[in-house]
């Protein structure tokens, strides 16, 4: 996982976010199942992702997905554990544990900026 910042154009402003994207196969299925670190409930940007789930997640789910000209197309809050939710027309989406905290609505703006040079927390159960 690479760290991010996710920032957000919306009614209120702009805000950052953290995030860690993911990458590979394995990163992917384990999304936020993934051993992080205590305290830290991380946001996950999963590029080229029209789909998420909750199988396995024993908590509720927020999920944003964002279609190729930068805008969310598609925001859920507290998806419950044992879905899908599907965005056909996504370029990348985000999911974290839900929280009251801000997240992106729809229509808002956001882009993803890689952070070179910072190491991700790891997955402690290895690749």
């Amino acid at each position: 996982m690479v760290p991010a910042e996710v920032r957000v154009r919306g009614p209120g402003g702009e805000r950052v976010i953290d995030a860690l994207v993911v990458g590979g196969f394995r990163e992917r299925l384990v999304g936020l199942m993934g051993d992080f670190p205590p305290g830290a409930c991380p946001v996950l940007a999963f590029p080229a992702c029209r789909s998420l789930h909750t199988v396995g997640m024993g908590s509720p789910v927020d999920m944003a997905f964002v279609g190729p000209d930068g805008a969310v197309a598609l925001s859920r809050r507290a998806v419950p554990p044992w879905r899908a939710v599907s965005c056909p027309g996504a370029a990348w989406a985000l999911e974290r544990v839900a929280a009251d905290a801000p997240w992106p609505g729809e229509g808002d703006g956001v882009s993803l900026c890689v952070q070179t040079g910072r190491e991700a927390p790891r997955d402690r159960r290895g690749s």
